[in-house]
C-alpha cells in the first residue's frame, strides 16, 4: 500500500514528506486554487522519483477544458469514462500498450476526458455528455 498526502500547504507537506512514510502527494483543482498555487509549485517539494497526482493522473501538466460550473455529479466517472473509452480506441487497453503512450497520445486522451467532464458539470445531476457531443 501507497500513502499520500492530499494537501497544497507546502509548509504541511515538507516535514511529513521527509519521513519517508508517505509516496506521493494527491490534489485537486480547488485546493490548488485556495492555496494559489499551481500543480508545478509543488513538484520541487516532493522526493526525488515521488509522484504528483492531480486528480486522478500522475503528474501530466495540461491546459484542461473549462466550464461554467453547474453540477459536478458523475462528473469524475464521465471523466474515468472518457479516459477508458480513448483508452479503447486506440488500441492501448494491455500494460504493455499503455506503456509506449507517448506525451501527445496521452495529452489528447485526457484533453478528451477532460471535455467530456466540463460538459457535465455544465447540466445538473447525473447527465454525461453524449458521445455526438465530444466527437
Amino acid at each position: 500500500m501507497r500513502l499520500f498526502l492530499d494537501s497544497a500547504k507546502i509548509a504541511r507537506l515538507r516535514p511529513l514528506l521527509s519521513t519517508g512514510v508517505f509516496y506521493g502527494v494527491t490534489t485537486n483543482p480547488l485546493i490548488l486554487k485556495e492555496s494559489g498555487l499551481k500543480p508545478e509549485d509543488l513538484t520541487p517539494e516532493l522526493p526525488q522519483g515521488a509522484p504528483l497526482h492531480f486528480g486522478s493522473i500522475s503528474l501530466v501538466l495540461e491546459p484542461t477544458a473549462t466550464a461554467l460550473v453547474v453540477d459536478t455529479v458523475s462528473a469524475g466517472d464521465a471523466c474515468m469514462a472518457a479516459l477508458l473509452v480513448g483508452l479503447y480506441r486506440s488500441g492501448s487497453t494491455s500494460r504493455q500498450r499503455l506503456a509506449l503512450l507517448g506525451h501527445e497520445q496521452l495529452s489528447s486522451l485526457l484533453s478528451f476526458a477532460a471535455k467530456v467532464a466540463a460538459l457535465t458539470c455544465v447540466r445538473s445531476g447525473a447527465d454525461p455528455a453524449w458521445q455526438e457531443e465530444v466527437i
